[in-house]
């Protein structure tokens, strides 16, 4: 049990810590959803802001500091950097909140908290749905969570 938890922690901190060989790396921001009626930047914290009662949303998902073991990013594909965006250098981060299934899928359901033009959402969102990972876990069962995955595009 201690080697599954110590091979759990190296591959989650791998995936943290990995970055995209094209011209943007991503990392996972968080693993709780944002507030509702809040914007990103604005200064907030979102812990401060969610119940964190152990119990699911209306939909049965759970924010991360709710579950038992958080899901693991396994394999999260780097985006291609659309052409007119190159063309135009638009530069920033694409910032979305992601519902990972317990039947370990992403969920189609994907909500842009910060977008950027030309191309540039739609190709995270796209890669975003061909993440792999290890379903979270409450009390012994897989269960659905939501997480926040930010995109950086940057031209070097």
């Amino acid at each position: 049990m201690k080697l599954f938890r110590l091979l759990t922690l190296a591959a989650t901190l791998s995936c943290l810590f990995a970055t995209g060989a094209h011209a943007q790396s991503g990392r996972v921001k968080r693993s709780d959803p944002p507030a509702p009626g809040r914007g990103v930047g604005q200064g907030t914290s979102d812990e401060a802001d969610q119940k964190g009662d152990g119990r699911p949303d209306a939909n049965g998902i759970y924010i991360g500091r709710d579950v038992t073991h958080r899901a693991i990013i396994k394999r999260r594909p780097a985006p291609a950097y659309p052409r007119e965006a190159r063309r135009k250098q638009v530069q920033g981060s694409v910032l979305l909140r992601l519902i990972l299934r317990s039947d370990g899928r992403v969920d189609d359901k994907i909500e842009v908290l910060k977008s950027l033009p030309y191309g540039i959402t739609e190709e995270a969102i796209k890669v975003a749905k061909q993440i792999e990972f290890v379903p979270a876990e409450k009390d012994g069962h897989k269960v659905s969570q939501y997480v926040v995955i930010e995109y950086n595009f940057n031209i070097y």
